[in-house]
């Protein structure tokens, strides 16, 4: 989500005269790009279920406004398999090595993407866009003229809030806050109530 809406801010400012003013807040418990489910960190037992020519998070649509930065996971295995970024580990340069276009890549390899993929986007922010990052869990998000999300001691007022479901752990059980979709987030705007599930 963070990508379109860097995209498009960059569309529209190459659209229109003037600078485009707008400021992100991703709410997020978990780290920026990889999130929960594709840690670095993680073991490499845990595999994709996709082979590498698939997952990405760069469109390649050319009816799409075009990204600021950043490339298909395949592309991104290649490059990396030509050129090693010096911030791989040894492990990531020995699954890399090995790792073809049909090969299923782990998931700790495609949270690397991922990161590399935000860091990339982060560092060519189009003029008069701001990005905030807040590992913390939102706990509601209502209407009051802007919108206001609130996390734990905090609230940000924001003028059009975004949503996306969260990826549940596999380890969740019925007893746990993640575990069932009708105890996430609803959320209400201007032009409605949204209750995922």
């Amino acid at each position: 989500m963070l990508e379109r809406l860097l995209a498009h801010a960059a569309a529209y400012a190459a659209a229109h005269s003037g600078p485009v003013s707008l400021h992100i807040d991703v709410i997020d418990p978990y780290p920026a790009g990889p999130g929960h489910v594709w840690q670095p960190g993680q073991s490499r037992l845990y595999l994709m279920n996709t082979q590498s020519f698939y997952p990405t998070v760069i469109p390649e649509d050319p009816r799409l406004a075009p990204s600021l930065a950043g490339t298909t996971f395949d592309r991104w295995r290649a490059r990396q398999q030509r050129e090693p970024m010096p911030a791989l580990t040894l492990d990531e340069r020995s699954e890399l090595s090995a790792l073809g276009s049909r090969d299923f890549p782990s998931r700790a390899l495609y949270g690397r993407y991922l990161r590399c993929t935000l860091d990339e986007l982060t560092a060519k922010l189009p003029d008069g866009v701001s990005v905030s990052f807040h590992e913390k869990t939102a706990v509601s998000v209502r209407a009051s003229g802007r919108g206001t999300a609130r996390t734990p001691g905090r609230a940000l007022q924001m003028t059009a809030p975004q949503a996306r479901q969260p990826q549940v752990p596999e380890s969740s059980t019925s007893d746990s806050p993640a575990a069932a979709p009708s105890r996430s987030i609803p959320w209400s705007s201007p032009w409605g109530t949204w209750r995922p599930g």
